[in-house]
């Protein structure tokens, strides 16, 4: 295993075989590292005053055993290659960690003692946020088993508002939204201040405050992708009457809490029951439904001028495309998000029984529903509501034609591995100039000693010259 092979456990800054460090990049190159990017414990948080990139490496979100622990780490090896190969920073977050009995408490020791010597040179900061001053007191008794060079590196933050001295080029508001909801809401309870929920925050506010960057998508609320992610695996999308389960009220309870202040979903996290009882009241409990409160309203009056409450499959698509052309583009793109999973769910109906009409059955009021129930006859309006979001997720290629936001391939995090590679190319340039130069000065200066030891050379022959010539 990668952390036992090291023999580096307390010693971080004992010399490296750079070739073992390679290797493992080697090894992690064509790797697929899906469920750690899902955790999200390591990314890349910005750039300090100096423009050196500030990584975050959030301890809660590391997995529980030993064997997750290696992949992790390879993972985090594979991510950082382009980061340590110039001057950086590390975020340790330490929320909701216990230094004293968490067994990930001390990764980022072991991934220190992974690096090469001129790579840990390279590591200028290591700022210990949301510390405490129980831990910090137990890492001084404990600092005597520790790197002595990695000690000096050592800096505290014990809340945002200090976090956000150290990386002053981004505003304090852009700082918040870049950090994981669980860290904000336990910065609060920690000030005393009133935490913030997720489940009250309208759709458009967890895109900004709690968003995830999805490939094709845009930023999407993180929950939601977490959800998602876990009823896509083929175990779980294939269950029969999937978006039927029900759990119990505790198991409920439980879950809901932990996804209200930012707990991250772990690996065991997989009783597909309490995913989808969760999933569907998180849907369900938005401010408003996710196409807007007008729309039901639309379907309402529909039926009452036809007469009828089978309205025509042409009618469905025009007004999903002008509700949805309506929205603001973040909206837009998570329906959009949301959609192509419920379609890709209704493709193995043939397994699970979930057709794209027993889906809308099921999930249609997280789509379309009034705002109050007032003089509304809920029971006459829920069929052609639920026919509705059936085209929704059968048609939705055709919907959504032309009406999102151009998402480019964009990637943030890939721009700025591009740009260090970019400095490093320049450094490297600027380095073999420097030593051309100093070939050239080299050079000149030789040929200088060589010309002005020449004229003296020749001056003494001339006056021997002379001297012949006058004695003649």
């Amino acid at each position: 295993m990668l952390l036992r092979n090291t023999g580096y456990y307390m010693d971080s800054d004992a010399e490296v075989d750079p070739s073992y460090y390679e290797a493992i990049i080697e090894a992690t190159q064509d790797k697929v590292f899906n469920s750690y990017e899902e955790t999200r414990f390591i990314f890349y948080l910005g750039d300090d005053v100096l423009q050196r990139p500030v990584i975050m490496l959030v301890s809660c979100f590391l997995p529980p055993t030993v064997d997750e622990l290696d992949k992790a780490m390879r993972y985090a090896v594979h991510y950082t290659k382009e980061f340590v190969r110039t001057e950086f920073i590390i975020v340790q977050c330490l929320t909701r960690t216990n230094i004293l009995s968490d067994g990930s408490s001390n990764f980022l020791q072991q991934f220190y003692s992974l690096l090469p010597t001129e790579y840990k040179k390279n590591l200028k900061k290591v700022i210990m946020f949301h510390y405490g001053v129980s831990n910090r007191a137990l890492l001084t008794i404990t600092s005597s088993y520790m790197s002595p060079r990695f000690m000096r590196k050592l800096e505290y933050a014990d809340s945002i508002k200090e976090l956000y001295r150290f990386i002053p080029d981004i505003s304090e508001e852009e700082l918040l939204n870049r950090l994981p909801f669980i860290v904000k809401h336990d910065d609060a309870e920690l000030l005393g201040l009133e935490a913030p929920a997720l489940l009250s925050m309208s759709l458009l506010e967890q895109c900004i405050c709690n968003g995830y960057y999805v490939p094709g998508y845009g930023k999407i609320p993180a929950i939601i992708v977490d959800f998602v992610q876990k009823l896509s695996k083929p175990d779980i999308v294939i269950i029969p009457n999937l978006f039927s389960l029900q759990t119990s009220a505790d198991k409920l309870t439980s879950i809901i809490g932990e996804v209200d202040s930012g707990v991250p979903f772990r690996s065991g996290d997989s009783d597909p029951s309490a995913l989808v009882s969760a999933f569907k009241l998180i849907l369900n409990s938005l401010d408003e439904p996710l196409l807007g409160s007008e729309i039901f309203h639309s379907i309402v009056r529909q039926c009452k001028n036809s007469g009828t409450h089978e309205l025509a499959h042409s009618f469905y698509i025009n007004l999903l495309k002008e509700t949805i052309s309506k929205l603001p583009d973040s909206s837009k793109l998570v329906i959009k998000f949301l959609v192509d999973f419920l379609q890709y769910v209704s493709t193995k109906s043939s397994i699970n029984n979930m057709t794209a009409h027993k889906i809308a059955e099921i999930l249609s009021p997280a789509f379309c529903r009034p705002n109050s129930m007032k003089n509304i006859t809920m029971y006459q309006s829920i069929p052609p509501c639920v026919e509705c979001i059936t085209v929704l997720i059968s048609d939705c290629q055709s919907i959504f034609n032309n009406i999102l936001p151009d998402i480019s391939s964009f990637d943030h995090l890939r721009e700025v591995k591009e740009n260090l590679r970019k400095k490093q190319l320049e450094e490297a340039e600027e380095e073999e100039e420097e030593e051309e130069e100093e070939e050239e000065e080299e050079e000149e200066e030789e040929e200088e000693e060589e010309e002005e030891g020449q004229p003296e050379l020749l001056r003494t022959g001339d006056n021997d010259e002379v001297e012949s010539e006058e004695n003649n």
